[in-house]
């Protein structure tokens, strides 16, 4: 008993110096084992993938977004020399994951220092500790030592990063990326937390995304995107930066057309599925620059703790930013009398 006892002590203290707090590189150990053996045109045992969809990350990510088909797939067509015509047809289609896959393909050009840099990574977790110091000022009081501290799994599915209950984060694209680390990582624990206090029901209609993605994505999006494309560094004077202002700055446009299209529900609720869907057509990329517009008002006019206020409500964060633009003097669009009834009649149909 004593000697199974020590052996729990020593896994647990070598694993604690393989991964540093909060940051989970397990999925990468196999990943790498199944890149090889890819490369040498041989298809990974059956035993292998699963030891793959076993970590933390693709436990994850399959259960929200990426189904093991999805890996298979990509990994198949990326790595396998085989698979190099299917691979040129698959990169000219023209769907939302095409860049996924281009950009695990290129991933065969940096191997190597890849791995080095995966190696040193996996020696501190000083980005864990300053994204988590960051995204602290945007976040209720005490909510840090309501929940456990996020885990960050590294693992390859496409150039971005995921707020699930494990945080999803591509190696490849965060090594790219070493100047907004912290940034982008604060951004994902944002998510995280504001999942764990989240009002919104399963089986969610397109109206309801676009509310919760104006939301979520309008906080988190202060903690980086505020300095990386508002401010004066490199990243800021790139094409992605200078699409993402241009976008903030047509918001007023995108609220009050979005206000009239939940004005014509209540008036015709039988057009409420018809312009749910032109409203998610309606407000751009996903939400974030507009949630961003609407989060800066409520930041700069009321202070944070206006912003943060019923926390994992996107409701009440509606209400709050329409009440601030009705006093603004006309700087900054309400939301009608109309709209809001409706956004409170789905608050009381979806929320917990």
């Amino acid at each position: 008993m004593r000697f199974v006892f020590i052996s729990i002590v020593i896994v647990f203290l070598f694993r604690s110096i393989g991964y540093p707090q909060g940051m989970d590189f397990s999925g990468m150990k196999v990943f790498w084992r199944i890149m090889e053996t890819l490369e040498n045109d041989i298809m990974p045992s059956d035993q292998m993938w699963n030891e793959l969809f076993s970590t933390p990350g693709y436990v994850t990510g399959n259960e929200h977004e990426f189904t093991h088909d999805y890996f298979k797939k990509f990994y198949t067509l990326a790595f396998m020399p085989s698979k190099k015509y299917e691979l040129e047809k698959e990169l000219q289609r023209s769907s939302f994951y095409t860049p996924y896959l281009r950009h695990i393909a290129d991933i065969m050009k940096k191997k190597n220092d890849i791995k080095k840099k995966q190696k040193e990574l996996e020696k501190s977790n000083e980005v864990f500790i300053q994204a988590f110091d960051r995204v602290k000022r945007y976040l209720p009081e005490g909510i840090t030592e309501k929940y456990p501290k996020p885990t960050i799994a590294f693992m390859i599915f496409g150039p971005d990063g995921r707020g699930y209950e494990t945080i999803l984060v591509d190696l490849v694209y965060f090594l790219q990326n070493e100047e907004q680390a912290v940034g982008f990582i604060a951004h994902e624990m944002h998510h995280y937390y504001q999942n764990q206090e989240s009002v919104m029901r399963e089986g969610e209609t397109e109206l309801l995304w676009v509310i919760k993605q104006i939301y979520a994505e309008g906080l988190a999006d202060q903690i980086d995107k505020k300095v990386e494309f508002f401010g004066d560094g490199k990243t800021a004077q790139g094409d992605r930066a200078k699409r993402y202002r241009e976008l903030v700055y047509d918001s007023p446009n995108v609220i009050r057309k979005m206000d009239s299209l939940l004005n014509d529900i209540v008036l015709s609720p039988e057009r409420y599925k018809t312009n749910a869907l032109k409203i998610s057509g309606l407000v751009p990329q996903s939400g974030h620059p507009t949630g961003y517009y609407m989060a800066n008002a409520l930041l700069d006019h009321a202070g944070t703790e206006s912003l943060v206020e019923n926390f994992g409500n996107p409701f009440s964060f509606f209400r709050r930013y329409s009440d601030m633009a009705c006093r603004s003097n006309g700087k900054y669009p309400p939301f009608s009398d109309e709209a809001l009834q409706l956004i409170g009649e789905l608050e009381e149909r979806y929320a917990k």
